[in-house]
């Protein structure tokens, strides 16, 4: 293999090469005695909803190696520009250079699946699986040099944005995983140490004081909803550790692109006898839109009024928020 190639990148669908989504072209170069290798990919990747793409490299036919994410904006029409320099005799690996690597494989959070191979090594896609490495990301350290400017790309594709809120996780999960012990059973309030009841009672204030300080949206006649606002996603931040994970999904993401807000509300179930907080995504009920919901979490869907059938109403697919 030479120290200069361009390959296509497919689509694959039950195992199968399909047509062509891209191409990838990978240049052996040198700076101020620095041996790299400047890797460009032109990917073709349109998604009705915001997507993360997490791009692999193939090592030894069989694992993967995960080189860096990508998040796809809703119906991004133009080629995704990836632009990135590495170290040539440390490639995601110790002692690894590209040509020790079989391909590129791209997985998407919605099952689509691309592939594209540097050698005639028949690849099993199918056999493919995750590299088990020490930190569970097979980027050393040492790897990435520096990110190429892409502002020339047509696309605005980037590296997944980490709220701050998100970047706290790792502080509090100590905290959290002890917080878990502690309730695992069906601990009666009043038995709860002070420091806890502190806790829930910051938490309760917390929700009531955004429904009391964002801006209400219209409650209908006999909505189960009993009092709803908007929000952007960097509220998420002000709720319990345990409803973080929402900042990065997908569904919530792509509902909030389209309608410029996400919502929080209290809801009133059936039994009259309990009230929820929930995050809500608005949106129309589809059966190709459930589908989508399902596949995120977002499992039932509540209409803003009462109507004989769900489909075509306009509504949220609701998430209880999660107390601790």
């Amino acid at each position: 293999m030479q120290d200069r190639w361009v390959s296509y990148i497919y689509r694959y669908v039950d195992g199968r090469k399909c047509e062509n989504a891209g191409y990838i072209k990978l240049i052996r170069t040198s700076r101020e005695g620095q041996d790299l290798a400047r890797l460009d990919i032109g990917l073709k990747l349109f998604k009705p909803m915001v997507c993360r793409c997490r791009i692999y490299l193939i090592y030894n036919q069989k694992e993967l190696v995960l080189a860096d994410e990508l998040l796809v904006k809703p119906e991004e029409r133009d080629v995704i520009a990836y632009k990135k320099i590495f170290s040539w005799r440390n490639f995601l690996r110790e002692g690894v250079t590209p040509r020790d690597y079989d391909g590129v494989y791209f997985a998407v959070d919605d099952g689509d699946a691309l592939m594209s191979l540097w050698n005639d090594n028949n690849i099993d896609i199918g056999k493919l699986s995750i590299a088990d490495t020490d930190d569970g990301k097979g980027n050393s350290s040492d790897s990435v040099v520096e990110d190429c400017d892409t502002s020339e790309a047509p696309s605005g594709i980037g590296l997944i944005p980490m709220p701050d809120y998100l970047k706290q996780i790792d502080k509090h999960k100590v905290n959290e995983e002890v917080k878990e012990e502690k309730n695992s059973g069906n601990i009666l309030e009043e038995n709860l140490k002070p420091r806890e009841l502190e806790e829930r009672e910051s938490e309760q204030d917390a929700l009531e004081h955004i429904m009391e300080t964002h801006v209400k949206l219209p409650i209908f006649i006999d909505s189960p909803f009993l009092q709803c606002v908007k929000m952007v996603p960097q509220d998420i931040g002000k709720l319990p550790i345990s409803n973080w994970k929402l900042g990065q999904n997908s569904f919530l993401t792509h509902g909030y692109y389209r309608y410029k807000y996400i919502m929080l509300g209290k809801i009133q179930l059936d039994n009259k006898n309990r009230e929820i907080y929930v995050i809500g995504v608005p949106g129309v009920y589809t059966n190709k839109e459930r589908y989508l919901a399902n596949m995120f979490g977002f499992n039932l869907f509540v209409p803003v009024k009462k109507s004989d059938t769900k489909t075509g109403c306009f509504g949220y697919w609701v998430w209880e928020v999660v107390r601790e």
